[in-house]
């Protein structure tokens, strides 16, 4: 009979929507995890080299994608309260992580780019 109440009310669908909204954070924080694991180990091998500019800041980005998926999942589970204070921090830091891999992003351009340069071939002993 409560079952049948709560239907009824749409809290059936409701609950279906947190958990679906729930197990997609939860989802993300792991892909976003793996990402950072590989982030923080290529900032711990590092050497000064042209690449290394680049490199850090598509680190510090997947480090700042990190921490806005995290704070999305606590504001999931917490009061409403401070659930809407974190959720904006949370999309400040995916804007921030979004910044950092677009500067990263373009390091590399700078690097990698030909235009107008003269490209002596390389030339191979055998």
């Amino acid at each position: 009979m409560l079952n049948e109440a709560l239907r009824q009310l749409g809290w059936d669908q409701m609950l279906d929507t947190y958990y679906a909204q729930l197990a997609d954070e939860i989802a993300g924080l792991v892909v976003v995890s793996t990402f950072g694991f590989y982030a923080l180990r290529l900032l711990a091998n590092f050497r000064q080299g042209m690449l290394e500019k680049g490199w850090k800041q598509v680190a510090a980005g997947a480090l700042a994608l990190i921490s806005a998926q995290f704070l999305f999942l606590v504001s999931l589970m917490g009061s409403s309260g401070w659930a809407g204070a974190l959720n904006d921090i949370g999309e400040a830091m995916r804007f921030i992580a979004m910044i950092f891999l677009i500067l990263g992003l373009r390091a590399h351009y700078l690097v990698w780019r030909v235009d107008k340069r003269v490209i002596a071939p390389v030339e191979r002993s055998n």
